[in-house]
């Protein structure tokens, strides 16, 4: 066998698609094809074009349904009226934190499960350093932590949100050459550079308040600058886990040191360890002025609100003899009643999201490829908003088209986007193809 074509072999990976299908994704002699084995004698050859396309999609879909379903997850548990006040919340930041990430790795190993159910030739070997496997947990939770707890609207305003969240671009670029010496070359860089002045474009009706007068400028003037820091410093460990993602999941089969790592199974350790750091970090709740509380009896208050909350059940709250309702028990049962639902649409979207991420990694160019794909959640989560409108009441979405000044912006930078996303990810083949032939 010549060297070339041992160049051009990669070794059998195994991945789930959706649903309780799983699949083997192997990259076969030819570099521009991938197979998806659903069973072990069910196989489909996709070119890898586009397989990249309909990843991206899949990844930007579930983004966005995730970006729709958090507030609706937070809202549910944040202040209500109780004790005859409003104001009092069922949970903190803490136990949104601590309950999704306890969800994601049961998911994940559930579907293992389901995929060595389906073939048995699929393998439990890791494949990768469990040392990066840890350290990816403990980026996640650090992630995690920041942006959940500076994400209040008190703490970050909503306008800025979108906004310093696509500082995970240039994050991405900079941590990938720094760690992996993999720059860009002059056509992505470009194409990079568009799609954030395309994003910039999204942005402009949030950053200059078009079409909404001067309702939010009190707001604006009383940010503090603290948290939308702090917002924005929990993009630097996300980009961090973009780039070590890529380093582990684009390793060859003749690696000295292992062969490549199997999507889903590595999303399962992951989360699992991303859970246990979350559990281990219970004590920054206590932090005066960042955590949500002043003791561990409030601690655990909140914890045990958050439980019987997401069992459909209305919470006790402990009312002072100087509130108007002192002999008030009783929470918002209507809010816990369909909170349920709404946390299990924030896991399912998250767990895809991270699962069509990783293997976009793996099958596209790279993290920075991720990172511009995710760039059009803006503008799609815009043209979502404005098919659809929320009923506040049952939390449920319903068609009903409202046209503002934002869709047409939203409009224009998808025109500016797309084609530069689709651009990268040619150019990225054809860089890799030129190497391979050298």
């Amino acid at each position: 066998m010549s060297s070339k074509q041992k160049l051009t072999e990669v070794n059998e990976s195994r991945i789930p698609l959706m649903g309780n299908a799983s699949i083997n994704g192997q990259a076969t002699a030819k570099r521009n094809t991938v197979t998806f084995t659903l069973t072990t004698n069910f196989k489909i050859q996709i070119p890898l074009t586009v397989t990249n396309v309909f990843l991206s999609i899949l990844n930007v879909i579930c983004q966005v349904g995730l970006t729709v379903s958090l507030p609706l997850f937070t809202t549910a548990l944040g202040a209500h009226q109780a004790c005859g006040v409003y104001g009092k919340a069922i949970a903190g930041p803490y136990f949104v934190l601590f309950f999704t990430t306890l969800w994601y790795p049961v998911v994940f190993f559930a579907g293992v499960l389901v995929a060595k159910l389906l073939n048995g030739k699929f393998s439990l070997q890791l494949n990768c350093s469990m040392g990066f496997v840890i350290l990816l947990g403990f980026l996640n939770a650090v992630k995690g932590v920041f942006i959940v707890y500076a994400s209040p609207s008190d703490r970050t305003p909503q306008f800025l949100q979108p906004i310093l969240s696509s500082s995970i671009i240039p994050f991405t670029v900079v941590l990938r050459y720094l760690i992996l010496r993999k720059g860009l070359s002059g056509g992505r860089l470009v194409s990079t550079f568009i799609v954030l002045v395309g994003l910039v474009i999204c942005l402009e009706p949030t950053i200059f308040q078009l079409g909404q007068g001067n309702k939010t400028t009190s707001n604006r003037a009383a940010v503090s600058i603290v948290w939308p820091m702090i917002y924005c410093i929990g993009y630097i460990p996300f980009g961090l886990i973009n780039v070590i993602q890529e380093r582990e999941v684009k390793k060859r089969l003749d690696s000295k040191r292992c062969g490549e790592v199997h999507s889903l199974l590595f999303q399962a350790w992951f989360q699992l360890f991303s859970f246990i750091f979350i559990a281990a970090m219970f004590f920054l709740d206590f932090i005066p002025h960042f955590g949500a509380s002043a003791n561990f009896d409030e601690f655990s208050q909140n914890m045990c609100r958050g439980w019987n909350c997401e069992l459909g059940h209305a919470p006790k709250f402990n009312c002072s003899p100087t509130d108007p309702m002192p002999h008030d028990p009783y929470g918002p049962d209507a809010h816990c009643s369909i909170l349920i639902g709404r946390t299990w649409y924030f896991i399912i979207f998250y767990c895809l999201s991270n699962l069509f991420g990783l293997m976009l990694i793996k099958y596209a160019e790279g993290a920075v490829y991720l990172v511009i794909v995710n760039a059009l959640i803006t503008p799609v989560g815009t043209f979502f908003l404005t098919l659809f409108q929320l009923e506040s009441d049952t939390g449920k979405f319903y068609w009903k088209p409202e046209v503002d000044v934002a869709t047409w912006y939203a409009l224009a930078g998808v025109c500016l986007m797309v084609p530069a996303v689709v651009w990268y990810n040619y150019l990225g083949i054809k860089e890799q193809r030129e190497k391979e032939e050298k």
